[in-house]
């Protein structure tokens, strides 16, 4: 196993339960495809495991309650945690051309300078022209471009976009 050929794409936050369950927590690049993953590598005293995962849940933005195969009690996954998780380097993500903003958006919580809170965004719209945010709040939808005349903060510590709709925008969806 050659280590040039991985990243790393996380790390293993904590454990979690009595079980052998883990937090891993995964950079923004990679999170979209974290629900996917059959196996990681796990960096253990200066090599690469694999170790393969039994089953997986979404946890919060970025990370993934895990069970990994053979990882069976609280004293095998403690040895887990805080260690680094590598995948290989075909499944990071590459920038699209044209994207403007390579971060998952998904939970951040939109404010407009005008209306105030908007609501969550659920999702990214890539479209051929632009990108659009799609935000929920109250069971309306809401459709913003993702383009930098609009968005005039992202703050990825908060989870928080600051927006200045054009004149209008907002109301179409009241």
């Amino acid at each position: 196993m050659n280590p040039d050929e991985f990243f790393q794409a996380g790390k293993v936050v904590k454990t979690s339960g009595s079980g052998g369950e883990l937090v891993f927590s995964f950079d923004s690049e990679v999170s979209d495809r974290n629900k996917k993953m059959e196996s990681v590598f796990i960096l253990l005293q200066g090599n690469l495991v694999p170790f393969f995962i039994e089953k997986s849940e979404s946890k919060a933005r970025n990370q993934l309650l895990v069970k990994l195969l053979d990882v069976d009690t609280q004293e095998e996954a403690s040895l887990l945690a805080g260690s680094g998780i590598f995948l290989p380097k075909s499944m990071k993500s590459r920038k699209k051309q044209g994207k403007k903003f390579d971060i998952d958006f998904n939970g951040f919580l939109v404010i407009d300078k005008v209306h105030g809170e908007i609501g969550l965004v659920v999702n990214v719209l890539e479209l051929p022209m632009q990108e659009l945010l799609e935000i929920e709040k109250d069971g309306k939808l809401y459709l913003i471009p993702l383009v930098e005349e609009i968005i005039t903060e992202i703050n990825i510590d908060t989870g928080i976009i600051r927006i200045e709709a054009p004149e209008g925008l907002i109301e179409l969806y009241q």
